[in-house]
């Protein structure tokens, strides 16, 4: 069945589990609408900053998982240690990235304020996709750079504002303004709204 949002949002994410003893390697895929990344683990608590870039690189980097953490190789039939494996395959023409701002564990919950820094116009997303990706974009009339090269830029921004217990959301947009250059116009869910220029 044909839908318009998973034609603008969805893409594809690529995953390989290595076993460490044998070598077996089992693959699988995932879709997504939104693209959820942590947030750095090594951002400093002085300068809560760190760039997007960063997020992706975490996401794609190779994970070594120990056989106490229960993963049964296919081949060897028991508890082994792995390497785990996640990169972009196929890419939506509007991608949406979900950053995971609420943290939990075993003993405590969180809000992370770091700042996340990126390029307005110009986040080149080839160095997260696998080498022998389709890396497959619709481009639905918006200019992403070459099919081997996909180039994205902002449109938008929803923020969060409050704590792990309460808050409330705004929204950021980007618009081309002629002789401007681009402006950036906030809306407060409260009908009232504010533009900025950079």
């Amino acid at each position: 069945m044909n839908s318009v949002i998973t034609d603008v949002f969805q893409g594809q994410i690529y995953n390989a589990v290595t076993c460490s003893d044998c070598g077996h390697k089992h693959i699988s895929f995932d879709t997504f609408l939104s693209l959820s990344l942590n947030l750095p683990k090594s951002s400093t608590a002085m300068t809560h900053r760190a760039q997007l870039a960063r997020c992706f690189e975490d996401f794609v980097k190779e994970e070594r998982i120990t056989s106490d953490e229960g993963f049964r190789c296919a081949r060897c039939r028991r508890a082994v240690p792995i390497c785990k494996r996640s990169v972009l395959w196929r890419l939506p023409p509007v991608l949406i990235v979900h950053l995971k701002r609420f943290h939990c564990s075993t003993w405590r919950k969180e809000k992370l304020d770091t700042l996340i820094e990126f390029d307005l116009g110009n986040f080149a997303l080839k160095p997260y996709c696998g080498e022998s990706s389709m890396m497959r974009i619709v481009t639905a009339n918006i200019d992403h750079g070459s099919a081997k090269n996909p180039v994205y830029a902002l449109y938008g921004v929803i923020n969060h504002v409050g704590s792990l217990y309460y808050g409330h959301y705004t929204a950021y947009r980007t618009q081309i303004i002629v002789g401007i250059g681009i402006a950036i116009t906030c809306s407060t869910g409260t009908g009232t709204t504010s533009t900025t220029r950079t």
